[in-house]
């Protein structure tokens, strides 16, 4: 039997706010891997517009908290995810679409290309029951102003979700992006953008 499973990363623009905030998030993945049973590692990758002067989640303390809930076991809790750090120890992975001689013009440098910064958090968790309808989600106010595609779109909040169904396919895991959402596209021209979505065990 095909194991059930709704797994979905989405950016979705949700819950209006009454003020305008600049903001420095340019979007974010949320993911999880089975570690043993209903054990999972929870991972959120963010990315920073560095134009902003507002630093990612977590930098300054402010961890991300994720939010798991489900309605059909009656359950909601909050967990705080902790940063990743590079092997210099800084949390930043710089991952700007420019050329790699480049880097140092990039706005993460002080230069004038569009720099983007990636952040990473993980966090393990062991769910208490077994539920067709777990949610994760994070929600982070609010959308980067830079976006133009979406009218005020720094009047909204961030929110991500990923969907798990730990009642008919045990230790699953969602589906990863391999590659980093941030490319140029030329303005009236085609384009064809592949996030390289992955599933370990080949499901849907």
């Amino acid at each position: 039997m095909q194991k059930i499973k709704y797994a979905l990363t989405t950016l979705l623009i949700s819950l209006i706010i009454n003020q305008i905030n600049a903001s420095h998030s340019v979007g974010a993945d949320l993911t999880y891997t089975c570690v043993d049973g209903d054990t999972y590692k929870i991972t959120l990758t963010f990315y920073r517009d560095c134009v902003s002067d507002t630093d990612a989640p977590g930098v300054n303390g402010d961890f991300p908290e994720i939010n798991i809930r489900s309605a059909t076991c009656n359950f909601n809790t909050d967990i705080t995810l902790t940063p990743v750090t590079n092997p210099d120890g800084t949390l930043a992975t710089e991952i700007s679409p420019i050329c790699e001689g480049q880097l140092s013009n990039s706005t993460c440098n002080g230069g004038p290309l569009q720099g983007v910064e990636q952040y990473t958090y993980t966090g393990t968790y062991t769910f208490p029951e077994k539920c067709k309808d777990w949610i994760l989600s994070y929600s982070l106010c609010c959308r980067n102003a830079a976006i133009t595609n979406s009218p005020n779109a720094d009047n909204y909040d961030l929110y991500l979700e990923s969907l798990l169904n730990n009642l008919n396919a045990e230790c699953n895991n969602s589906p990863v992006f391999t590659t980093p959402p941030v490319p140029y596209i030329c303005v009236n021209q085609p384009f064809n953008y592949n996030h390289g979505v992955f599933d370990v065990e080949g499901d849907s």
